[in-house]
């Protein structure tokens, strides 16, 4: 599942959400973070080969990767694009252009933007995937308390992926992550 926080629709479409046309990637780690209210929230999954479903499984809309940089989703009559989090390897220059002098976090995005159908309402957004944190629940031991497992997911963050956490295996049902 993906939690959408948008800011209130009321941006002119001229504000560029922190990004320059055309792009510049060292802007993304220089500048700071455009910082937002938020006004409501989303929450969805994103399901092979390019459906949006709410809660209870119902069909709710289309996404698509755009590159390998970022996804849209397409809603409840907005349309919402935001690149993936990344963040350049240690040492690296951020004029690189080199795809291996960065790490991906795909379970979050970067500030983003979104816009009703005639794109007369404008807002941001950031989005995070929060499926990670239940499916490792599902993996414990049958050997494990419920006190371990409330402790481990009261200090676990749900957005916030560890190099210890377990692969998930591929269901071509239920896509965890859009890449």
């Amino acid at each position: 599942s993906w939690v959408f926080e948008m800011s209130a629709d009321t941006y002119d479409k001229s504000e560029s959400r922190g990004y320059h046309a055309p792009d510049v990637n060292a802007l993304h780690f220089t500048k700071k973070p455009m910082k937002f209210a938020v006004a409501r929230k989303m929450e969805f999954t994103l399901v092979q080969p390019n459906q949006v479903h709410d809660a209870a499984g119902k069909v709710i809309g289309h996404w698509t990767m755009v590159y390998d940089e970022g996804f849209e989703v397409v809603v409840d009559g907005m349309t919402f694009f935001a690149f993936n989090m990344y963040h350049p390897k240690k040492h690296t220059s951020l004029n690189s252009e080199e795809v291996s002098d960065y790490v991906s976090i795909c379970d979050k995005t970067m500030v983003g933007w979104f816009h009703n159908r005639d794109k007369t309402r404008w807002g941001c957004y950031k989005g995070y995937q929060t499926a990670k944190l239940r499916f490792r629940q599902a993996l414990h031991s049958e050997e494990d308390t419920e006190d371990d497992r409330v402790e481990e997911s009261e200090s676990t963050s749900t957005s916030t992926a560890t190099a210890e956490s377990p692969r998930i295996a591929f269901n071509p049902n239920h896509v965890v992550s859009p890449f």
